[in-house]
């Protein structure tokens, strides 16, 4: 997130569900974390960049992840532009080239499709009825905490063991403070910037403390600069997602530990549909957080700027941004 939180994470986990929140700060190593099952905590274990180790980290099973745009979009930015931005952001992610060997290089093994405009403006997760990862703005009011520093909100679905079955994504354009253009207002946010933050939580990215990195949780108004990806991001993306098409899973998911991710198909569980579905009620209730969400342990709270992510988490189970994250587990 940035210090006008680029994003808060959700977190959802299917089966029970259980709504978590996580509360993030970056601390001082230079590297990527991924985003994990299990809130940060002070007092859990961390690797030697500083990022949790506690839980799975969160991943897609799928080569392809469909997502969609309210069809509203914003008065500020209307469903055309926004469209050609966000298509060219998740673009910016899946198009990247990993070092694979010496001699070769590959993209990630993960695309992002536009399934098209939906009527649904809600964040859930269905267990049973049609689902749409949706991107939504927020212009009447910011439905959480901290509307002043909060740019925007991803909340994720997974299962216990970290695979994710659902993302949405809130972007607070209350006072229209996303800019979609160049050159952009010195009191505006760059919409591109925040967006293509955004997608990296979706993907299950964590921040970075690198202040280079499109992850890193703050970003300051008037700059355009930090919607292409710089080393530390590609590392993170191609890490996750490597173009042998592997991913690093739960042993109780393959006993080898890695997993062929499936063919392209761009569906949500349960199909895709543009209305929303009565979803089931979590359980647990929920809360937001106002920090920059990231799977490092709290070392440093930073303010001021603009938080660029907060997420919230929600875990599923077939088995389940900042800045503040929120996870809600369903099994």
């Amino acid at each position: 997130m940035f210090n006008l939180s680029f994003s808060l994470c959700r977190y959802r986990k299917q089966l029970p569900i259980i709504l978590i929140v996580l509360w993030c700060y970056p601390t001082i190593s230079k590297a990527f974390c991924l985003s994990r099952t299990v809130p940060p905590n002070p007092n859990h274990q961390a690797d030697m960049q500083g990022c949790s180790t506690q839980g799975y980290p969160l991943w897609w099973r799928n080569q392809c992840v469909g997502y969609s745009l309210n069809y509203k979009a914003s008065r500020n930015i209307p469903l055309n532009v926004a469209t050609l931005i966000v298509k060219f952001a998740f673009a910016v992610w899946s198009n990247v080239q990993c070092n694979t060997s010496k001699f070769e290089i590959a993209s990630p093994s993960i695309q992002f499709i536009d399934l098209g405009p939906v009527v649904c403006d809600q964040v859930q997760y269905n267990h049973s009825r049609p689902n749409q990862n949706i991107i939504v703005f927020r212009e009447d009011e910011w439905p959480y905490t901290d509307s002043t520093n909060t740019l925007g909100l991803t909340t994720v679905t997974f299962n216990s063991y970290g695979e994710l079955l659902d993302a949405d994504i809130e972007l607070n354009d209350t006072n229209e403070r996303l800019f979609a253009g160049e050159p952009i207002p010195p009191d505006k946010y760059d919409f591109a910037t925040v967006i293509t933050h955004e997608i990296g939580h979706f993907a299950g990215l964590a921040h970075s403390d690198d202040r280079e990195a499109t992850m890193y949780p703050s970003a300051p108004p008037g700059k355009t600069d930090m919607h292409t990806l710089e080393t530390d991001d590609i590392k993170a993306i191609c890490t996750l997602y490597p173009p042998s098409g592997l991913r690093s899973v739960p042993k109780e998911v393959s006993p080898s530990g890695l997993l062929a991710a499936e063919f392209c198909n761009p569906a949500p569980p349960h199909g895709f549909g543009s209305e929303c579905k009565l979803a089931v009620q979590d359980s647990s209730g929920g809360c937001n957080c106002s920090h920059a969400a990231s799977s490092r342990l709290p070392q440093a709270i930073f303010s001021g700027i603009g938080f660029i992510g907060w997420r919230r988490w929600r875990a599923s189970n077939r088995s389940k941004s900042l800045f503040p994250f929120i996870s809600k587990w369903s099994h």
